[in-house]
């Protein structure tokens, strides 16, 4: 595996609580955005990072044993981040997470720190945000250009330490030989679009090194209001994916009491809720156009 790391406090705070652990020899990735105050919020996510990156350095490495030691792993960092709460003192961590399986990588997010795919010349976001504004967009009360300006944009739906049992989005991702992962906490979202993203990544002559540097460099040009975290990735492989790796992914599992269990996606539950409110509106036009037809044949004695 090929990595670049940086990480910076920004401009307004003064401590920095974003906290990345890397295990060379697996090469596993976690990467976390502490909430609360400066101790509070700093020892969540050195906790979170350091309880998964132990866990999965005991696993197995096939796909079953990863999930299921880094279910083990969050409910664990979840409970001891719950335990320690002092009344409404907050105490709390986003994660992203990407842990290379065979020929594929191996993804879990909770909060809205990212992960994105750079491949032949497109970007993709491979994590979706648990957020208010992400709700928002999906529900289509606003676009896509709002969010990172949004008043609502920090508050979060999903969160380690917010409450038990917690729910993880797992995803497997097939891996090409040029492909590139960027890895990053929100303050980057602040400051660097997609597309200045896109045309950082895309660059065939910058080293990671420099693609990570120039990425901080454009943050730090903005705001610079939250701490900024970037991690670029590239991993061997011949492309060779096993399909059966595929079956049940993406999803969203509840990890509790020891064991996880398959629970509804919040963008399953908005598609429905969208669903629901057109068959009503449909329902509504229907018996207007019924009522329509009862006056007409009335008035005309038809």
């Amino acid at each position: 595996m090929k990595i670049a790391i940086a990480t910076h406090t920004g401009h307004v705070k003064k401590e920095n609580q974003d906290v990345h652990a890397y295990d060379a020899e697996h090469g596993d990735i976690v990467l976390a955005d502490g909430m609360g105050g400066h101790v509070e919020g700093l020892a969540a996510a050195k906790l979170v990072c350091k309880t998964i990156i132990d866990n999965l350095a005991k696993s197995q490495r096939d796909i079953d044993s990863l999930s299921r030691s880094l279910c083990d792993a969050i409910e664990t960092a979840n409970d001891t981040l719950l335990a320690g709460r002092k009344g409404d003192e907050i105490s709390g961590s986003t994660l992203v997470a990407a842990m290379p399986i065979s020929c594929g990588i191996l993804t879990a997010h909770i909060g809205d720190s990212r992960l994105y795919r750079y491949r032949s010349g497109n970007i993709e976001q491979l994590t979706t945000d648990h957020s208010r504004v992400q709700e928002m967009l999906q529900a289509g009360l606003i676009q896509a250009g709002e969010l990172a300006r949004h008043p609502m944009r920090n508050v979060l739906t999903r969160s380690l330490g917010s409450e038990s049992p917690i729910s993880v989005d797992l995803g497997v991702h097939r891996i090409k030989p040029d492909d590139l992962f960027l890895m990053c906490t929100d303050g980057l979202e602040q400051s660097v679009p997609t597309e200045k993203k896109l045309e950082i990544l895309a660059d065939k002559v910058s080293t990671l090194e420099q693609k990570v540097e120039q990425l901080m460099g454009l943050a730090l040009d903005g705001p610079a209001s939250d701490n900024i975290t970037v991690i670029v990735f590239q991993l061997e492989t011949d492309g060779n994916l096993d399909v059966d790796l595929w079956t049940g992914f993406p999803k969203t599992v509840v990890c509790e009491s020891g064991r996880w269990r398959d629970a509804v996606s919040t963008t399953r539950l908005f598609r429905q809720g969208r669903t629901a409110q057109r068959l009503c509106w449909l329902g509504w036009g229907v018996l207007l156009l019924a009522s329509l037809a009862a006056i007409i044949m009335w008035v005309f004695d038809l």
